[in-house]
């Protein structure tokens, strides 16, 4: 096996060897970057069914999590509102049928007027 060599004169030493870095440092990180998004993907996809899962595209997830978390808030928020109607003071009457006594009960709950 025979080895090739560039003649490189020492003043342009210096430029190679910079080159040589920025190049090697722009296609680690690249490719960091990129095995760290695949792994988010698979990890997702493992995580969740498929019919839930949103798309990762260029390099970018889009987490179901996120998502879900946000679904959760607004339902704290309706049922916060709806208990708030719901935790007001009202009257709550029982009535018993006429046929006899505990056959049918109604209760009646009176919201007062605002």
């Amino acid at each position: 096996m025979e080895f090739y060599r560039i003649p490189v004169s020492q003043s342009q030493k210096p430029i190679f060897l910079f080159l040589s870095e920025v190049l090697f440092g722009l296609y680690f990180s690249w490719t960091r970057f990129y095995i760290y998004s695949l792994l988010q993907c698979l990890q997702l996809q493992r995580a969740v069914p498929p019919e839930n899962l949103l798309n990762c595209k260029n390099g970018r997830t889009f987490s179901y999590l996120e998502k879900r978390v946000e679904e959760e808030n607004k339902k704290k928020e309706d049922r916060g509102k709806s208990t708030l109607r719901q935790t007001k003071t009202y009257s709550s009457h029982s009535f018993t049928s006429a046929k006899g006594v505990g056959k049918g009960k109604l209760t009646l709950r009176v919201f007062p007027q605002e």
